[in-house]
């Protein structure tokens, strides 16, 4: 996963600014006899210099270094010291800028969405994002993913207000599914590279919808299924046509991604007959 290198500099950064306000203490507070409060009042001081207030100001550990008349290694210390000092606030701003990032994002994201039709999409592949991308502009997108991201990628997404549901190795889609509204979803799009995992989403999703029927809470909808092999496309088109109560309009393509129209990916994968008949009977 791709590290953060503005992380990780703020974070060497304000380490150092801890360490040489500790090392200026320990000459500044040295006549202080209680070790205890000798020990307390050295991090005392290394932390109000992150909020602009360090007990030892500049002016006392310049007059200090003069007094007590130290050499060279007194006068490095110190002078660097006062560029700590200065440094430390700028510590404290980059860290609180960390921190409110992804919920400014969430929020940017969440206002930017608003009045959008609702979509989701489900499955892995190298087109994946190309798809998100297509449709984000136009729809509120909610996204489940199996491969963990990279900060960097999730807060682009979350700044175009890209939900995203991280689906763990031993996590199954029905776990997700239930923490899900699936009825607020108008369009729900199936875009797995396997056509396997596409039958098995839209299999599941089938349950889900009929649960709410049965509750007398459903809501119609349009399920779009990527399949890039006619066999497998007419495999699921007889399972859609079998379903006794059909609770959503099935829209079969070879599409990978859309934008304002399905642009086709010209791969056409060979089944063999057994698989093939294999599927028939687990869809039956």
């Amino acid at each position: 996963m791709k590290r953060n290198k503005y992380k990780d500099y703020l974070w060497y950064t304000a380490l150092a600014v801890f360490i040489i306000c500790v090392i200026e203490g320990i000459f500044f507070y040295h006549n202080v006899e209680n070790p205890f409060l000798k020990v307390t009042l050295n991090i005392q001081n290394a932390i109000k210099a992150y909020k602009i207030d360090p007990d030892i100001k500049q002016a006392e550990a310049l007059a200090y270094m003069q007094k007590s008349g130290g050499g060279i290694i007194s006068v490095i210390i110190t002078y660097v010291y006062c560029f700590a000092v200065i440094v430390a606030p700028f510590c404290t701003v980059g860290a609180l800028a960390v921190l409110i990032r992804k919920p400014a994002s969430y929020v940017r994201g969440f206002f930017s969405q608003r009045n959008k039709k609702h979509v989701l999409i489900i499955g892995e592949g190298k087109h994946q994002f190309a798809f998100i991308d297509g449709l984000v502009k136009d729809c509120r997108v909610t996204v489940i993913v199996s491969r963990l991201l990279s900060e960097d990628t999730k807060l682009k997404y979350i700044n175009k207000g890209v939900k995203i549901i991280q689906k763990y190795g031993d996590m199954s889609i029905e776990t997700i599914f239930k923490s899900l509204d699936i009825r607020k979803f108008n369009d729900i799009f199936l875009c797995d590279e396997s056509a396997i995992a596409n039958i098995e989403y839209l299999k599941s999703l089938s349950e889900k919808l009929s649960k709410y029927s049965d509750a007398g809470n459903s809501a119609y909808q349009q399920i779009h299924v990527s399949s890039a092999d006619n066999s497998m496309a007419e495999l699921i088109r007889q399972y859609y046509d079998n379903l006794d109560t059909k609770l959503f309009d099935l829209d079969i393509r070879k599409m990978r991604y859309i934008k304002k129209g399905i642009l086709e990916k010209n791969h056409h994968p060979v089944l063999s007959f057994s698989l093939l008949l294999l599927l028939y009977q687990f869809l039956k």
